[in-house]
């Protein structure tokens, strides 16, 4: 038996999850990139000014829903993804190296959209309209305290219902162990055959997302101090972390960002961990505070409806040399892959809520 390439076997093709991001919210493959990698507006129609019922009389009225100040439009901002490669030019220069990049590229599409679309790592750093899942700007239910899987579903779906001002269907998020645990119960959600995602019996799509992580809220920053080695950070808002919880610190700083353990004194809006490092005097700051899932304990979310656009990929050298890495006199080549993205929500329906998955 003769094989081709070389004597090497086609690799398997990389297979993303059928219950993930994509198939919900199936991208726009556009090929007018221009028209939208710089950034530009959604229109939005899900927030009324005002709905009302009346009587035959004109004298009895009800609200349905009123908002002296809808949202009209959302400014959104893509971002790019992009695969590297580096390989020996003595490598198996019979296989076509900018198409296998391409290909684990596309592979890799959907597990990260479903992680910016979550923490927002990257639409932190440009203000814009377009939040993450774990923004701040979430409506967190239950104030915060987990409820079991299938408590926390039925509570999620009925806040749906009552926060659209419509009344839409939405989308829930939730991590794959979560997923499977909603699953396992039949009488929760079932799998659409016919669009190869999870429902819920009230028909709302489920995304079980492989680049999901199953943290909560990023609460905003406000002032840091650190004593005797022990940091002491305010928030603006409730952060619904408790005493020995994981909490990730960004944008703060040295000596506060990384990843701690939250110690005694930790509640409301003050965070505390330990810290070996010289004092800091009190301070206004700005950053992040971002609690972090668990294998027992994690959160999930609604959102209206998901919109998704997708670039073409390109493959490109990393220099002009032809990616050859003569800085260290070595023989390897370094190629990168990128496409742009954009994933957004109407936020008319932002709902969070903590799940302890061991009840």
């Amino acid at each position: 038996m003769v094989f081709p390439n070389n004597g090497v076997v086609t690799a398997s093709k990389i297979t993303p999850s059928q219950c993930g991001l994509l198939y919900v919210a199936q991208p726009e493959n556009s090929e007018k990139e221009d028209l939208w990698t710089r950034g530009f507006s959604q229109e939005r129609e899900s927030e009324l000014y005002a709905a009302n019922l009346w009587d035959d009389t004109d004298t009895k009225t009800a609200s349905i829903a009123s908002d002296a100040t809808p949202t009209r439009h959302t400014a959104i901002k893509p971002f790019f993804i992009e695969a590297e490669e580096v390989i020996s030019t003595f490598g198996l220069t019979a296989l076509d190296r900018f198409a296998r990049l391409s290909r684990q590229l596309e592979g890799v599409t959907q597990k990260a959209i479903e992680a910016e679309l979550w923490t927002g790592e990257i639409r932190r750093s440009t203000p814009h309209d377009n939040p993450a899942l774990t923004a701040a700007s979430a409506t967190v239910l239950n104030s915060g305290t987990a409820l079991s899987p299938k408590r926390a579903l039925a509570l999620l779906e009925y806040s749906i219902g009552a926060t659209s001002p419509c009344g839409e269907q939405g989308v829930i998020h939730v991590t794959r162990d979560l997923g499977t645990l909603l699953a396992s119960d039949t009488y929760l959600v079932y799998r659409d055959s016919s669009n190869n995602h999870m429902k819920t019996f009230g028909g709302t799509p489920l995304v079980m997302g492989s680049g999901y992580t199953g943290s909560g809220i990023a609460s905003v920053i406000t002032n840091k101090a650190l004593t005797t080695n022990e940091a002491v950070l305010t928030t603006s808002a409730a952060h619904y972390i408790a005493v020995g919880d994981t909490v990730t610190i960004s944008g703060v700083g040295s000596p506060f960002d990384g990843t701690f353990t939250t110690t005694s004194g930790t509640t409301g809006s003050t965070i505390k961990y330990a810290k070996t490092a010289s004092n800091v005097t009190s301070v206004a700051s700005t950053g992040f505070a971002h609690l972090q899932g668990t294998a027992t304990t994690k959160w999930m979310y609604a959102t209206g409806k998901v919109k998704v656009y997708l670039g073409k990929v390109d493959v490109v050298n990393d220099g002009y040399d032809q990616a050859y890495n003569n800085t260290e006199n070595t023989n390897n080549m370094r190629f990168k892959a990128i496409r742009p993205a954009a994933v957004y929500f109407d936020s008319s329906i932002h709902l969070a809520i903590k799940v302890d998955l061991t009840a």
